[in-house]
C-alpha cells in the first residue's frame, strides 16, 4: 500500500512507524510542515517538507492546509495517517469525505489541548468526525474523547500499543549504563532518577524539583536527571523556571538536565538510570513507560488509567494517588530505600510483560492490516480537491 502519514518528522513514535511500515514493505510518504528534519531520510520513506510563510502555533496547520491537499492529489494514498489531533488534525478541515485516513491520537491532543482551547477542540472534533478510524494506543483514549469533547466514536476506534523495538534494547546493558556513568562521573552506587518527558506545565515538573531537597535529605548519593524533546516556547518557560528553582533550593549539583538526546543514547541513558519518574496530569500508554519496563527501571508514576495495562502497583511498579509534593517525595525515599529489594522482582515481571505483549513490529503490523480495510474505498475526492 502507499500510506501517506502526516505528522512531525521528529517524533520518536511517528519515526517508529514509520520504519516499521518500510520494513513490511509499504511505499511511505511523510509529509511533514516546517524546517527541514534529519531524522528520517535514511528510513526508506519519501518526506515532503510543507514549508508556511509564519509559524505561529495553530495557524501554521492552517496555513498548510493548500499545499497538503495538492500534494495528496499527486501521491493518490490507499491510506493516510493523520499524527496529533490538536496539530495535524486540522487536515479534518479538508474537504475530503471519501478519502480513507485514520486519526492516530496523542497523549495530550484531547485532555490537555482540546480542553483548554475551543479552537483546538473544533479541529479535533472535525477532525474526529471525518476520519474512517482512530487510533489509539490504550482504550483510555476513548474515554477522553468522551469526556472532554462530549462525542461517541466507539464503533470507529481501535486500541494497541505502539509498542518498542524490543530486539536491540537489551544490547550491551551493562556496558551502556557502565559509559553513561564514567561520562557523568558517577559512579554504579549513585542513584538516578529519571523524567524524560516534555517539559511543559502537564508535566509538572515543578512538582519534582520542589521534591528533590526532600529526597536528598533521606538520600544525599541521588541524582535526578531530565531529558525532553525540543522546546517549543511554553518549555523554554518551563525549563528556565526549573533551573532558577534548582540553584535557589542549593539542589544543582543533584540535577541534570541533559536536553533532547538521540534515541539510541536515550535508551542507553535509561539503562544508566534506576528510577523512571512521570506524574503528567493526563496520558495515553507512552512509548517511554514501556521503554522503562524494558530496561529494568522502577517505575513511579502518577495513578493514571492508561498505566493500569502495565502495572500493578506494589508488584511492577508504584501509582501516585496524589502527585503533591510531600506525597512524591516520600514514596521516592521509600524506594531508594527498597530498591535493592524491590528492583530484581519488579524488573523480571516486567521484562516478561514487555516481550509478550509490547513489540512494535508486531503491532504496526496489525495496524497496517487495519490500514488495508480502507483501502478499497473510492478515493475519488482527491481529484475534486
Amino acid at each position: 500500500m502507499r500510506i501517506c502519514i502526516l505528522g512531525r518528522s521528529n517524533y520518536i513514535l511517528l519515526q517508529e512507524r514509520v520504519k516499521n511500515l518500510v520494513n513490511l514493505s509499504h511505499d511511505v510518504h511523510v509529509v511533514t510542515i516546517g524546517k527541514r528534519n534529519e531524522d528520517l531520510q535514511n528510513s526508506g520513506a519519501t518526506i515532503h517538507h510543507v514549508n508556511v510563510p509564519l509559524e505561529l502555533g495553530a495557524l501554521r496547520y492552517l496555513q498548510a492546509l493548500p499545499k497538503i491537499r495538492q500534494l495528496l492529489m499527486q501521491l493518490q494514498p490507499d491510506a493516510i495517517d493523520v499524527h496529533g489531533l490538536s496539530s495535524y488534525g486540522a487536515y479534518g478541515l479538508l474537504p475530503l469525505n471519501s478519502i480513507p485516513f485514520v486519526a492516530t491520537m496523542y497523549g495530550p491532543d484531547v485532555n490537555v489541548h482540546g480542553r483548554n482551547s475551543r479552537l483546538l477542540a473544533m479541529i479535533i472534533r472535525r477532525c474526529l468526525h471525518k476520519a474512517d478510524l482512530v487510533y489509539g494506543s490504550t482504550p483510555t483514549a476513548h474515554e477522553y474523547i468522551k469526556d472532554v469533547l462530549k462525542i461517541d466514536i466507539r464503533k470507529k476506534f481501535i486500541s494497541r500499543s505502539w509498542g518498542i523495538d524490543i530486539k536491540g534494547i537489551d544490547d550491551a546493558k551493562s556496558e551502556r549504563r557502565t559509559q553513561i556513568r564514567s561520562e557523568y562521573g558517577i559512579s554504579n552506587n549513585t542513584k538516578v532518577i529519571l523524567h524524560n518527558r516534555h517539559f511543559a506545565h502537564y508535566s509538572r515538573v515543578q512538582n519534582i524539583v520542589e521534591c528533590i531537597p526532600r529526597v536528598l535529605s533521606c538520600h544525599p548519593d541521588t541524582e535526578f536527571w531530565f531529558v525532553y524533546p525540543p522546546l517549543n516556547q511554553e518549555g523554554q518557560r518551563t525549563l528556565q523556571e526549573a533551573q532558577d528553582r534548582v540553584v535557589q533550593l542549593g539542589t544543582q549539583k543533584a540535577v541534570r538536565f541533559l536536553g533532547a538526546q538521540p534515541y539510541d543514547r536515550m535508551i542507553s541513558i535509561m539503562h544508566a538510570s534506576d528510577v523512571y519518574l512521570c506524574i503528567v496530569e493526563s496520558d495515553l500508554l507512552a512509548s517511554s513507560i514501556l521503554e522503562a519496563l524494558a530496561t529494568d527501571l522502577i517505575p513511579v508514576l502518577n495513578d493514571l488509567q492508561a498505566y493500569h495495562e502495565v502495572i500493578e502497583h506494589g508488584s511492577n511498579g508504584l501509582l501516585l494517588e496524589s502527585v503533591e509534593v510531600d506525597k512524591v517525595a516520600r514514596t521516592l525515599i521509600e524506594v531508594l530505600k527498597n530498591f535493592d529489594r524491590w528492583q530484581p522482582s519488579f524488573a523480571e515481571k516486567n521484562k516478561k510483560l514487555i516481550k509478550k505483549n509490547y513489540d512494535s513490529y508486531s503491532n504496526t503490523a496489525w495496524l497496517a492490516e487495519q490500514f488495508a480495510t480502507l483501502s478499497d474505498k473510492d478515493k475519488s475526492a482527491l481529484a475534486r480537491l
